[in-house]
């Protein structure tokens, strides 16, 4: 039996450590790929992916890397073999303003406090451990910072403001999701986007 190739997309500001966890038992199963791309515009990014990954492989994306995920699928539909998007919201960014805001403190120098903004929405503050899950948040978040060059973080954080304004990504919206479904065939994604 061939192996398929899985190539994962990390969110945005994350790198190939998003997935640590996951790799040693996905290698039991597939060869993952872990690619990150720094590029602002949608459609660049997913000509990097597909000149990186294999002529044939299944798609993993994670919030901002879904986004790509969902370009690459409409770019090159015949190479994805399937696809599984978690966290993604492939619409325009809810506060387009907002986003710009973070993004200009990012191309200020305040990475770390923006992380620390990215870091809090993750949490849900009334919770019963909030505190502990914000620090494990931070943590999380924090561990791209010195991985991640300023020119990258610039680029990528362009990306929060810009994210579905010029892309078939909004498109293609609802045809990867479903409840409980953790990947479907691209033939059957290709039928709900004709209905959508």
């Amino acid at each position: 039996m061939t192996r398929l190739p899985v190539v994962l997309l990390p969110a945005l500001l994350c790198d190939a450590d998003l997935y640590a966890p996951l790799l040693g038992p996905l290698r039991d199963l597939a060869d993952p790929l872990v690619i990150t791309v720094a590029e602002p515009d949608l459609a660049r990014g997913a000509a990097l992916v597909l000149e990186r990954a294999p002529a044939r492989f299944a798609l993993v994306g994670t919030s901002a890397g879904g986004n790509l995920a969902l370009e690459v699928l409409a770019a090159a539909p015949a190479r994805v073999a399937g696809v599984w998007l978690t966290g993604v919201n492939p619409g325009r960014h809810s506060d387009p303003n907002g986003a710009r805001l973070l993004q200009q403190r990012v191309r200020a120098g305040e990475y770390e406090a923006v992380l620390d903004v990215l870091a809090a929405r993750c949490v849900h503050a009334a919770g019963p451990r909030a505190d502990q899950a914000l620090g494990a948040s931070c943590a999380l978040w924090r561990g791209a910072l010195g991985r991640t060059s300023s020119c990258a973080r610039a680029r990528r954080s362009s990306r929060v403001a810009t994210a579905g304004t010029s892309s078939p990504v909004s498109t293609c919206r609802r045809c990867c999701c479903g409840a409980g479904r953790i990947s479907s065939p691209v033939s059957r994604r290709r039928g709900r986007s004709r209905r959508a």
